[in-house]
This record gives structure tokens, sequence and C-alpha cells, in this order.
């Protein structure tokens, strides 16, 4: 509910053709670097799932999401025929066969990874959707200005341009999310059948994309108690009971959208007829090491035969998501690792990867707001804005068993852009340096994410000391996962005096390539890898080698070493080049300082 129907403030023409042509140039820039960034660690498995959906109509690869995006990525390849070796397909509870056989396919199709290319582009179109709904809406509450500003910020923003382009369901989760918020609020504005379907379709789409936005559920119902003393139109009072049958309306459209993804495969299927493995829905401890026991704690208990109105496979991916954040796996977090993950994992990353452009126009929107020199579009106008963001990052930092990816945290930012942009009001209102403040801080934005762009991956912000130092922050997809192979195939090419060349990255695809055309990359005398090849040469050693940051600064210590020299060149932002001499090994051996090769 942006304001009441009869005042909202539309967006003029001027404003929307400026708006439309920053969303072609933000298709140019996502589809650009579409093409340039090798797979990541999770989109082989999303295409390989993708092509399994279509061809066999199984959803039990990479059930830890619903299917929606690997649906659109995998068609093309499915049309054309791409084969996949089978046989990798472990059928058995709790296994995820989804990266043996993106791996395996990966490495079996010829150069050039068009079906990568082709998924990704295809995804552009739903990033495209989510800007749109940020410059309506910021419009809607706080003016043209702000409506422009939010979608800069949307469009320019790292998370969204390092990850719209993949083959990955985070930006396009962000896009729906606020899709069918905004429309929900429409819906609490004027309640209508229509309306209803809308909001409906829409929330079903955001279930079938990603199991984060299940909280929409509980925010929606929280927004419509909130906003059941304000009437639907001036003067006309509200129908609670007649409202109240169309949000179940909502919620049952939405679960229907969300069965048929599936193709009803398992839905109302026994509680206890499932085989779980993590302790949640087995009710035991997980067992030490990589072997998993399968279990159903509801056996032999009165709920042993409810009848469970979600598909099979999306109920057994919510246990293995569980299972996942229940093992305690290793995280990184500003140079340290332990077991399990932190609780402000997720305010620790948005500090150093979302530009200080982008935080200072936020800052500035809570000191005009609090010293009332902007327009307020009324509390629930602006409640309606904040808290998805706030559900949504609370929820994803109450998973704290582990913590290797801020991307979880993208489908609240859209929100965020959105409040942010209020300060924008500044501009049209002529407030003196505000307006100065929010133009600065804008274009201190945009030029901050350009300066890495296409690398927008691994965007730090100066906070961090940038990209370059990002590796000492955080890990695995904030910086390092895999994008800049193909890259390194082409600095290889294009320095063949970097001979012999030992390479050493992050991501398994392309591992036999890789094994076949560069030599391993000798591991530390003092590593803390008690089950690496004893046979293994140990380093360190004359050479040239390309190691990627995630390797770096693995928690067994085998490259340790490589701390003592300095890189002599950078591939994207997540390969090191290191060139060591003789020369610079004695030098450190007889207790010299850090080697300059």
């Amino acid at each position: 509910m942006a304001v009441p129907s009869d005042v909202v403030k539309r967006p003029g023409k001027h404003a929307a053709l400026a708006a439309g042509m920053i969303l072609l140039l933000h298709a140019g820039l996502l589809a650009f670097a579409a093409t340039q960034d090798s797979p990541t660690i999770d989109e082989r498995g999303h295409l390989v799932g993708g092509i399994c959906h279509w061809r066999f109509g199984r959803f039990d690869i990479y059930r830890v999401n619903p299917p929606l995006m690997r649906l659109i990525v995998g068609a093309p390849a499915a049309a054309a025929g791409v084969d996949v070796n089978w046989r990798q397909f472990d059928l058995r509870p709790g296994r995820r066969p989804e990266f043996a056989l993106g791996e395996q396919l990966l490495n079996d199709t010829p150069a050039g990874y068009w079906p990568v290319v082709a998924g990704r582009l295809l995804l552009i179109p739903i990033v495209l959707l989510g800007g749109w709904i940020v410059f309506r809406w910021a419009s809607e509450l706080f003016g043209r200005a702000s409506g422009l500003t939010a979608l800069l910020l949307w469009a320019f923003s790292p998370y969204v341009l390092g990850h719209g382009h993949l083959m990955t369901p985070d930006a396009g989760a962000a896009s729906l999310a606020v899709t069918a918020v905004y429309c929900f609020l429409g819906w609490v504005r004027e309640p209508t059948l229509r309306k209803g379907l809308i909001v409906g379709t829409v929330l079903g789409a955001a279930q079938l994309y990603k199991m984060t936005l299940l909280v929409l559920y509980p925010t929606f119902l929280l927004l419509w108690l909130l906003a059941l003393r304000r009437p639907t139109q001036p003067g006309a009072p509200r129908r609670p009971w007649r409202e109240l049958l169309q949000i179940a309306m909502i919620f049952t459209l939405s679960g229907y959208a969300l069965n048929a993804g599936y193709g009803f495969t398992g839905t109302f299927a026994r509680l206890g007829s499932h085989d779980f493995v993590s302790e949640l829905f087995t009710g035991r401890p997980l067992p030490d090491g990589p072997q998993l026991t399968a279990g159903n704690r509801f056996r032999g208990t009165w709920m042993e035969n409810w009848r469970v109105p979600l598909p099979k496979d999306y109920l057994l991916g919510i246990d293995v998501q569980r299972k996942d954040f229940e093992s305690g796996w290793w995280s990184y977090m500003g140079g340290r690792w332990k077991p399990g993950g932190w609780w402000y994992y997720y305010l620790y990353a948005v500090a150093l990867k979302v530009p200080l452009g982008t935080w200072l126009l936020l800052l500035l929107a809570i000191y005009l707001t609090a010293t009332r020199r902007v327009k307020s579009s009324g509390w629930f106008e602006e409640v309606a804005v904040l808290l998805p963001a706030l559900a949504i990052f609370g929820f994803v930092s109450s998973q704290s068993g582990f913590s290797h990816h801020s991307r979880y945290i993208l489908p609240a930012l859209p929100f965020l852009f959105i409040w942010a942009s209020k300060a924008a009001q500044s501009l049209a209102s002529r407030t003196g340096i505000f307006g100065w403040i929010a133009c600065a801080a804008t274009g201190w934005m945009v030029l901050s994410s350009m300066f890495v762009y296409p690398h927008s991956l691994a965007y730090f912000n100066e906070l961090a000391g940038g990209p370059t130092r990002g590796y000492l922050y955080l890990d695995n997809s904030n910086i390092d996962w895999g994008q800049d192979i193909w890259r390194l195939e082409k600095w290889a090419d294009a320095n063949p005096q970097a001979r012999p060349l030992g390479v050493d990255v992050f991501g398994v695809m392309f591992r036999d390539h890789l094994a076949k055309r560069y030599q391993s990359v000798p591991i530390g005398t003092n590593t803390r890898n008690a089950y690496d090849d004893p046979a293994r040469p140990r380093g360190p050693q004359p050479g040239w080698y390309a190691l990627s940051v995630n390797r770096l600064i693995d928690r067994r210590g085998w490259y340790d070493y490589f701390f003592q020299f300095e890189p002599v060149d950078r591939i994207g932002y997540s390969i090191l080049v290191f060139h060591l001499t003789q020369d610079d090994i004695d030098r450190l051996a007889n207790g010299g300082s850090k080697a300059a090769n």
C-alpha cells in the first residue's frame, strides 16, 4: 500500500523514459558479464538439474532450491539434446548428485559452453523486472527523483551485477520478492479478487524460486494486520473477514503454483513415508563423517499419517538444507576460520561489500527522516518497505550453521534501495547541501561499482581496501567462485613465458582439462592437512604459479608460504599469479624480508 490510490504519485513520461534507458544499460551490463565469467560452483548443479527436470520430470537434483530457475536455464540445453552422464546419479537419501553430474557435463561439453551463456541470458528479464518495480515503488512513495535513484542503486549494485548474470537464484529471488510485496500492498489498498489472483500468482512464483521467500507469508499477514485500521479508500471501511478469506485464497493459490511447478510429484504424501537425514527431522544427531543415516522421527507417532500439502522434493530439500546447516561446516571471516558460522556474518559482509555511496544514502535518509527535512509517506508505507528487508535479513542471519555466502541477503536489498532513495527528495526540493550530498553519494556508488565491473562478484568497497584485499575478510562466492578460470586460460595463452605453470584454483569444473595442461602446486612443508599425499611435491620451489584466493587462505594451510611473496599479476580479483625464483627462495630461507618477484 504505497499511498491511497487516488493520490498515488505515478512517474511521469520523462522519468519512465530515463528509467527505460537505465534498464537497457543494465541489461547490457548483465549480458556482457554473462559471456565473460566461467561457470561458478553452483551453476554446474543448476544447469544439470534443469536438464534433468525437463528430460525426466524429476526434481530430486538440487532439492535445496525450488526448480523454477533451473527450468528456465536448462531449457536450451534440454531442447538441444545436450547429453549428461546420468550414471553418477546418487539416489541415496541426503545425497547431492548435482555437482558431480554438473562437473562431468562441463568437462564433456565442447569449448564455448554455450548452455551456460544461454541459460544466463534467459534470467536477465527477471532481474530487469526487479529494477522496474523498485523504480515504480520509490516513485510512488517519494517522487520521481527517488524512483530514478532507487533504480540506479539496483542497476549498479555490485550484488545485482555480480549475481544477476549467473544461473543462480539470488538476484531473481530479490526481483520476485520486491514484486510480490509491491503487488500485495496494491491489494491491501484495494482488496479486489483480481488483485488477489495477481498476488497469489506472483507469490507462488517467488516460492518456486527460492525457499528463503517463505518469510513472505508471515510478512504479508503482519502487514495486513497493521493496515486493518486504515481505510481502503478515503472514508471506506475495511472488511476484515472478507479480506481474510482473500488472503487464504492468495496463500492457497501460491501453494497450488508451488505444487504445480513440481508437477504435483509427491504432493499430499504421508509424513511418515519420507526418509530424512537432518537432526530436525530424524530426531537423532548427525553421524560423524560423510556417511548419512536416513530416518523419520514421525514414524510410529500420531503425525505419521499426516498428508503434507507440499511436493516430496520440496520437503526433502528443506531437510537436506537443514542438514547442511546442522553440519557446522568450517567458515571464514576476517582472516579467521571456525566450525559453524556467525550470527552477525551478513552485517559484516554488507558493511564491506555494499558501496559506501549506498551506505551514505541510507544514513542521509535516516537523518532527513529523523529531522523531518523530507516529506514522509506515512508510517505504514515506510514500515511496508522496511519490514520485508528486516524479515529476510533476520531469517538468513538466524541460520548460522555455516557462513559462506553473503548473497543470501540479496532479496533484502531492493527494499533498502527504495528506502535509501528517500534521501533524493532533497534533490527535487532543492534543500541545499543535502541534495548535493545525495547526488554525490549516488555518483560515488555508480563509479565505485563500475571501477570493478565486470568483476562485480568480487566487489569490496573502499572500507575493505577494494577487491584486491577482499580475501582478507571473506571467501567463497564473496570473491572466488571459479568465475575467472576462463580468464586464466586466456592469460596463460597470452604469457607463454610463464611455463611451467602450476595451477590450483577454487572450483572443480574443468579439473581434468586443467590437470592435463598445467602442473600441480607444491604444498608447504608445514601443511596442516594430515590426509595429503606424502609423495606430493613440497615448496617453495622455483616456478610460475596461479592460485585462486580461496586456495591461498585455505584453513589447511597448503599454500601459506605464498604470503611471503608478492604476486606479479592478478587474473580478475580471484586468481593471483606468482613467479618464484631461486634467489627469492634463498633470500626468504636466510631470513630476508618479504620476497618481491
